[in-house]
């Protein structure tokens, strides 16, 4: 393998499809979880049962110790949004302030209504932050279907290496510096379909709703 150093906390399907893209980008990949079983499991049936069918290459490291994420360059944060800021104090001490991390979870913490960079960058306040999210669903992207998705900064330096990271064949990453914009676009995505749907449901035709 060439390419980056590449860490993803969190072995549920969508850390694992990308962990998937990042590796066949030619980088150097750890699928992290905090749980030995997780990884323990996948180790064992060579996939991940929520991605059933989808080969676990023998190469890509797995991972529940924090000490293997010392040497990333890049990690991505793929765990639940109620529980992001309790990984971050797990492993915040094995992360080097040069790792780019990038959000890929949906949604906002429960307790104070911050956006997810928000709780990260609090958390590891000296490393650089990115979003990276769009229609995807982790299935199809570790299917290698072409997707297309946009990584949100306000330094354009971490957007091109993270574009230059993870973009593959079938995996195209589009910039953008409104952080803001994308995060929250991601997080109330699906209340607005299921206003939509309501719509829907009751008749009201399509100038009830958004376009879609």
């Amino acid at each position: 393998m060439s390419g980056r150093k590449v860490a993803v906390l969190g072995s549920g399907g969508w850390g694992t499809a990308l962990a998937l893209v990042a590796y066949a980008a030619a980088n150097e990949v750890t699928l992290w979880s905090a749980f030995k079983e997780e990884i323990d499991e996948i180790a064992l049936n060579g996939e991940n049962k929520l991605l059933p069918g989808i080969v676990i290459p023998r190469d890509m490291k797995l991972s529940y110790k924090k000490e293997d994420l010392k040497d990333a360059e890049i990690c991505i944060v793929a765990v639940p949004s109620n529980v992001i800021r309790t990984v971050l104090r797990q492993v915040r001490d094995c992360i080097s302030p040069d790792c780019i991390l990038v959000n890929v979870a949906k949604g906002l913490e429960e307790e104070t209504l911050l956006r997810l960079s928000q709780v990260i960058s609090q958390e590891l306040p000296d490393n650089k932050v990115a979003v990276l999210s769009g229609p995807s669903h982790a299935e199809e992207v570790a299917r290698s279907v072409p997707t297309t998705v946009v990584v949100a900064c306000d330094d354009k330096e971490v957007c091109e290496t993270v574009q230059k990271t993870m973009t593959g064949r079938n995996f195209r990453i589009y910039i953008n510096k409104d952080i803001v914009g994308v995060e929250l676009g991601g997080t109330i995505k699906n209340v607005i379909a299921l206003a939509a749907g309501i719509c829907d449901g009751y008749g009201c035709g399509d100038n009830t709703r958004p376009p879609l």
